[in-house]
């Protein structure tokens, strides 16, 4: 008899989890892309774990799930409204963190949608605990770099070991040593917080509990990073580089870690409520639980599940269609980047022409027109990148990893930034920097995103402007202005760039925006030497 009327009950969690299954297969690009992040970063690689642990914490609580009525719920519909949006938003702009963040957000919503607010209510943990499959820190980097460095440099100074720090570069006698990506923590940082949190829904029942706990999850990792970064140096300095320079100091690295790892789970272990048996205990047989489980044991209407369930396919549908639609590349016309040998004006500046095998280049590859030339005067040699796109879509973003501009060289990054030097006054907007480093010394780049009407550094600007756009289904155009200078001093940088910026006549485009006169559009382009002076410029 209980079979028979627990029925409709399954047939509803069978609902919800086919729901999931077709959400994934509607949005499967985006799935793709996140899997494809686990896959190949070893900082995201917990990913993979992520949903079969929730799935096992649903499953050891099945006893107290069985006592919970099924009612379709009004609010899992707006829930599910929102996460679709918020896909959409994504998907246009071409962020990829906010497309994961809404296709995760979809799976609490369709639970509450079709299994109502006491299982979504009961499932809070295992639920938002799926939100860890998100591949997110990659902002914490450059801080944590930042803070890596100047703590390490400080706690090798109290040891009485001359050192000289800049940026990411720390300098001891025998040796230099640089902070890298890899050595920010930001791999162990995620992987404690995402452990801690796991921890202090499983184990700890009181909130001030979980509140310490998820503190030391986010401050051990950090402090121990420090830690690990001044004893490398320390052992790099006593064994005169024997030891600690090469992979040897990835294991150092990674014994010392796993042992700070190992103190923050016995911590948890001491701080314990509960065990996992009896936080997932089946309800005692009392008046209150009898009265629920006989509520629960009613059927649950199909009905308004089928339906909800349906409205919910329906809405990622629409939002799906919407975006690839909208996200439709114009045709490009065809372009050229001009930059005529006379157009560096009376500063003294010389055009040498396109950079050379050897000369530091740019590289987006997606772009419709891409080309880097060198500039003189005297000793100091720029370096301009421009790369042109006509439009921006799937694979084509001005705004994407994939576009490099350190160069073949395979430079290391010792400073990232936002600047604005004091001679550009209220009418040229700040630049990024980036300082970059290699055997033949230090290289400054300098780079704006120019848009239709306005120049800036912001990517943000650049990514809702061009999602604006593609709302308005009008084309997103854009293009990259990359100065680059090899070797300069703090005291020389504002002084040259200065000068170079009035006297190729670059601080007009800062000013203004457009593209004119360094993108020509013509209908055809005949030959290597076809002649642009008679194309129309893209403005």
């Amino acid at each position: 008899m209980d079979k028979v009327r627990n029925h409709p009950r399954q047939i509803a969690v069978l609902i919800c989890g086919l729901a999931i299954l077709l959400l994934g297969l509607v949005f499967h690009q985006t799935l793709m892309s996140m899997v494809l992040i686990w896959l190949n970063s070893s900082t995201y690689g917990h990913g993979l774990l992520i949903a079969p642990i929730s799935l096992y914490l649903i499953w050891n609580n099945r006893h107290r799930l069985a006592a919970l009525p099924i009612k379709a719920s009004f609010w899992g519909l707006v829930w599910l409204l929102g996460a679709a949006l918020l896909w959409l938003l994504g998907d246009m702009a071409q962020i990829n963190l906010i497309s994961h963040f809404a296709l995760v957000a979809f799976i609490p919503g369709l639970v509450l949608a079709i299994l109502g607010l006491p299982m979504a209510r009961a499932l809070i943990f295992p639920l938002g605990y799926l939100f860890f499959m998100v591949p997110f820190g990659d902002f914490a980097i450059a801080p944590l770099q930042d803070l890596t460095a100047h703590y390490t440099a400080i706690l090798v100074r109290w040891t009485g070991i001359p050192i000289y720090h800049e940026n990411w570069t720390l300098v001891i006698p025998g040796g230099t040593f640089l902070v890298a990506e890899a050595c920010a923590g930001v791999r162990f940082l995620i992987a404690c917080v995402a452990l801690g949190a796991l921890i202090a829904g499983t184990f700890l029942k009181r909130w001030w509990k979980r509140v310490v706990f998820l503190t030391l999850a986010i401050a051990v990792p950090i402090i121990a990073n420090v830690v690990r970064a001044y004893g490398i140096v320390l052992v790099a300095h006593y064994s005169n580089f024997e030891h600690a320079v090469g992979v040897d100091h990835l294991i150092y690295g990674f014994v010392f870690l796993s042992f700070v790892m190992l103190i923050l789970i016995l911590a948890a272990w001491w701080m314990r409520d509960v065990g996992p048996d009896a936080l997932f205990a089946a309800p005692r047989a009392d008046s209150d639980t009898a009265d629920l489980k006989s509520s629960a044991l009613s059927r649950p209407d199909l009905m308004p599940i089928g339906a909800a369930a349906t409205l919910a396919l329906l809405m990622a549908l629409g939002v799906r269609f919407y975006s690839h639609h909208a996200l439709q590349i114009a045709p490009a016309p065809l372009v050229q980047l001009y930059a005529p040998e006379g157009f560096a004006g009376p500063g003294g500046w010389t055009f040498l022409g396109k950079a050379e095998a050897g000369d530091w280049v740019g590289d987006f590859s997606a772009a419709d027109a891409q080309e880097t030339w060198v500039y003189a005067k005297g000793d100091t040699r720029f370096s301009v990148f421009m790369a042109f796109y006509g439009d921006q879509g799937p694979e084509k973003e001005i705004i994407s990893y994939r576009n490099d501009l350190i160069g073949p060289q395979a430079l290391d990054v010792v400073q990232v930034g936002v600047t604005k030097p004091d001679f550009m006054g209220p009418d040229l907007p700040p630049a990024n920097l980036m300082r970059l480093s290699g055997p033949d010394g230090q290289r400054l780049v300098w780079y704006w995103y120019i848009l239709p009407s306005d120049a800036t550094a912001n990517r943000s600007s650049v990514k809702l402007k061009g999602l604006w756009a593609k709302f308005r289904g009008a084309r997103a155009p854009a293009m990259v202005l990359a100065i680059s200078a090899p070797g300069l001093q703090l005291a020389d940088e504002q002084g040259r760039l200065q000068d170079f910026l009035r006297s190729t006549g670059f601080d007009e485009t800062l000013q203004k925006g457009g593209f004119a006169p360094w993108v020509a559009r013509h209908e055809m382009i005949t030959g290597k030497n076809a002649d642009v002076r008679n194309s129309r410029h893209i403005r």
